[in-house]
């Protein structure tokens, strides 16, 4: 689960490398629109398979009592600076929360 707490300008150029490689695996030319490619691969968007992967992952480790992802909850000082810090990243667990 790092892919939470990469720069978005780094997934960015994942994305990239991503829609190359369908590219040549569909064999589209450069100018085909990135949206048509995920249909025609019958691919997620990177960032929806993120999303998706980070909730499977959050919610299985939920599911398991003894996880150590259960015990981790941020301070509420702290969460109040990531709010008044948007640029920071929020860990892990408290950026999947707001799907529980």
């Amino acid at each position: 689960m790092v892919y939470g707490s990469v720069r978005p300008t780094v997934l960015r150029r994942l994305d990239t490398v991503h829609h190359s490689a369908l590219r040549i695996c569909s064999g589209a030319f450069l100018t085909s629109p990135v949206e048509s490619l995920y249909v025609i691969c019958r691919q997620l968007p990177l960032q929806l398979r993120r999303e998706k992967l980070s909730a499977l992952y959050f919610f299985r480790a939920m599911s398991v009592s003894m996880h150590p992802i259960n015990q981790l909850t941020l301070p509420v000082g702290l969460r109040r600076l990531y709010d008044a810090r948007p640029s920071h990243i929020l860990p892990f667990c408290e950026s999947q929360n707001t799907l529980a």
